[in-house]
């Protein structure tokens, strides 16, 4: 299990942006599961979340601080998030939780 704070400093969203990461974790051991937390300065923003463990070849969409188990082994485990607001916002906290198999 490993934690991974991809943070870094407040995240600012326009109408209808988004914000994808570098890669935050990579190994060799399959990433089967993990959970993504996002805090935000607007309880009512809508914000679509998703979670990469291809390197962002495939996304699949996530619930906020839900532990969510990969539909497919990834070659690559090079694990990324992505954000999308649909309205403006700020975002304080981006955390995800790495599970390994």
């Amino acid at each position: 299990m490993a934690g991974v704070d991809a943070g870094g400093g407040d995240i600012i969203f326009g109408w209808f942006k988004e914000q994808e990461s570098a890669i935050i974790y990579q190994n060799e051991i399959e990433v089967a599961t993990a959970t993504m937390t996002v805090t935000s300065t607007s309880a009512d923003t809508e914000l679509t979340l998703y979670l990469s463990n291809d390197d962002g070849a495939t996304w699949e969409s996530v619930e906020n601080e839900v532990k969510h188990t990969f539909a497919a082994s990834a070659v690559t485990d090079k694990v990324k998030w992505k954000v999308v607001a649909n309205t403006g916002v700020i975002v304080t906290q981006i955390d995800v939780d790495i599970n390994s198999e």
